[in-house]
């Protein structure tokens, strides 16, 4: 927990608060978002308004600072937003469910916001709706996010300040490429295939959406298809990652990704559906995916299917090696021997380039 006392917040507090505004949502509300995920809402939030946007933690205190237009009338109203219809974000929930999240966490201190002409601190406090007009069970009302509002002198964009530890901070920054990767530019159509580090991390130009660990890489998908996440900014539709990832790898020449991919598969290897890619790759890769067999895989090399099985022991009778892909469904063990350039065993020899002779 942080201690609120100790926490270090930015000078120039306001010195009385103007007004208060309740929000009648319940601080039991999404329920599964954690003060990280919290976090990586207001930095998505501010790196949507500025590309540039800072992002730093410091003496207790993570603060998050961006140029945009700031947070007008209108953005403390449920619902509205400035978003296309698109964009993940366009229910204009975002900055209030986190600031409700934050508000109830016991790991995190002091929150505050500074935008364009006012600031505010939300906290989760007990109210009686309307002055008491509303009948309560409770003598003591009910629980709700508080906006307290004060003025400041504030011309252009938004801050805000989050007393917090830096094990969280550390956490929610690592969430963001542009944040961790110093020159990091988000990926244009279809995507890019990331080898370094962990497998299985799904990013919207370079806002982690979530972990699929039986992933044999990683995805970094354009900003375009932040219109195909869910509201919370963890799921990406299935059809949608499965069309994107196909497209990246079937595209793809760089001679990392083919090892990855070849040398898994010939070891036995699975794939998932969306890296089930092996019948969709284009002419430029696919020379680059025989040019690498020739350089890994032996010159007089075959594998066997259902039916051959005689010609292949001739085959190896005569020194050639078999190679496999028994982790993979038939047809794309056929898509995937075809791209290497490695032909099925038949009755009769194949010569020593792989090949059948002629007649």
């Amino acid at each position: 927990m942080v201690d609120h006392d100790v926490a270090a917040m930015p000078t120039g507090s306001p010195d009385r608060v103007a007004d208060t505004l309740a929000y009648p949502i319940s601080p039991d509300y999404v329920k599964s978002w954690t003060p990280v995920r919290a976090l990586c809402e207001l930095i998505a939030n501010a790196l949507d308004e500025d590309p540039l946007a800072r992002v730093s933690w410091a003496g207790g205190v993570l603060t998050i600072a961006d140029d945009g237009p700031g947070i007008p009338e209108e953005g403390l109203v449920l619902g509205h937003s400035t978003k296309a219809g698109n964009q993940i974000g366009q229910f204009g929930e975002g900055k209030k469910l986190a600031a409700l999240v934050l508000a109830r966490s016991p790991e995190i201190g002091q929150v505050r916001c500074e935008t364009v002409g006012y600031g505010f601190t939300p906290t989760v406090e007990r109210r009686h709706l309307l002055n008491g007009l509303v009948p309560s069970r409770s003598a003591q009302g009910t629980e709700m996010l508080v906006y307290h509002l004060y003025r400041i002198g504030r011309t252009k964009g938004t801050v805000f300040t989050v007393a917090c530890t830096g094990v969280l901070a550390e956490e929610a920054i690592g969430r963001f490429r542009a944040l961790s990767e110093p020159g990091y530019r988000p990926p244009s159509v279809p995507g890019s295939c990331v080898l370094d580090g962990p497998v299985g991390r799904v990013w919207i130009g370079g806002v982690l959406v979530n972990i699929q660990p039986d992933l044999l890489a990683s995805y970094d998908l354009p900003l375009d298809a932040k219109g195909l996440q869910n509201r919370d900014r963890t799921v990406i539709e299935a059809g949608a990652l499965r069309t994107a990832v196909r497209a990246m790898l079937a595209t793809s020449e760089d001679p990392r990704i083919i090892a990855r991919f070849a040398t898994h598969v010939l070891a036995g290897g699975t794939l998932r559906e969306p890296e089930q890619f092996f019948s969709t790759v284009e002419a430029r890769p696919r020379a680059a995916w025989r040019s690498w067999a020739r350089h890994h895989l032996p010159a007089q090399t075959f594998y066997t299917t259902s039916g051959n099985e005689t010609a292949a022991l001739d085959l190896i009778d005569n020194g050639y090696t078999e190679v496999k892909a028994s982790g993979l469904p038939l047809h794309l063990q056929r898509a995937f021997m075809d791209l290497l350039g490695v032909e099925v065993a038949r009755t009769g020899t194949i010569s020593a380039t792989g090949t059948r002779p002629p007649g």
